[in-house]
């Protein structure tokens, strides 16, 4: 069974009251090609789901959300025939 090797990603967070939070990025295997129809969840610091999306052929995926992240977040990737993948990002807001 192959690994889902990485979670690229990116967060574009405004710096104002009830806006959106976009996140974006590719789920890839191991040997960095892209996982169509991968489930990527986002939870929140207190293991809440606060987004999902499937990625599209390409293993690219875009999340939305209006949560108002505080310290950290889960980006989780799975898809049939890989192993669930996890990544922690700690905030930094300044």
């Amino acid at each position: 069974m192959k690994l889902i090797l990485g979670i690229t990603f990116f967060i574009l967070s405004p710096f104002f009251a009830l806006a959106q939070t976009k996140i974006s990025g590719f789920v890839l295997d191991s040997d960095n090609n892209a996982i169509e129809n991968a489930s990527v969840v986002v939870y929140d610091s207190d293991n809440n789901i606060v987004a999902y999306a499937l990625t599209e052929t390409n293993g690219a995926y875009v999340l939305e959300t209006q949560f108002n992240f505080t310290n950290h977040i889960i980006v989780s990737a799975q898809s049939f025939g890989f192993e669930k993948k996890q990544t922690r990002l700690n905030l930094h807001l300044t």
